[in-house]
């Protein structure tokens, strides 16, 4: 059996879990509509956010990958010029479930950018809006997950609240 070298190989490994995340990623493009600023839906995002959703989740979860499955130190990384793919020395194994939930997040965790969420109460689209917005977006995203995410879901109430609270705890370091 070989070792799995992506979250994504990793969450094959179970069905269930490859459902839920499905479930996360439609949720996550059908509030951003993959057309950033559409006013026709009802849902604006914060011009902060630059490309779709899937190109930044897809640039996220490659470094999470690469933040996960480190080459061994004795083993030279792959790259263009090596043919090899080196040994792979874990930060951790994570199992299909931990895999679900840090890809889920991956998709859900900048929701609370979005304008008009289904539960929140939104003032106009302002710059201060933005502002204010960008600071507490996390908040924004683990509350609609665990209060408002539809019944439409698999995700049981227990999942939901370990989600919400990967994506609140995402915030960036401020800068000293």
């Amino acid at each position: 059996m070989t070792e799995s070298r992506s979250l994504n190989e990793q969450l094959q490994k179970d069905e269930k879990c490859v459902r839920l995340v499905e479930q996360a990623k439609d949720l996550a493009i059908s509030l951003f509509r993959e057309k950033l600023n559409d006013e026709n839906d009802g849902y604006t995002v914060d011009p902060f956010l630059n490309g779709s959703i899937s190109e930044r989740s897809d640039r996220i979860e490659d470094f999470a990958n690469q933040l996960i499955y480190l080459p061994n130190e004795n083993e030279q990384a792959h790259t263009p010029e090596t043919t090899e793919t080196p040994n792979v020395c874990f930060s951790f194994n994570p199992r299909p479930e931990e895999s679900m939930y840090l890809l889920a997040a991956i998709w859900l965790h900048d929701i609370g950018l979005v304008n008009g969420l289904p539960g929140m109460r939104d003032g106009e689209p302002t710059s201060k809006c933005w502002e204010l917005r960008r600071k507490i977006h996390h908040e924004r995203a683990r509350d609609f997950i665990m209060n408002f995410w539809g019944k439409e879901s698999d995700w049981d109430e227990e999942q939901k609240k370990i989600l919400g609270t990967i994506c609140l705890f995402h915030r960036r370091k401020k800068k000293t």
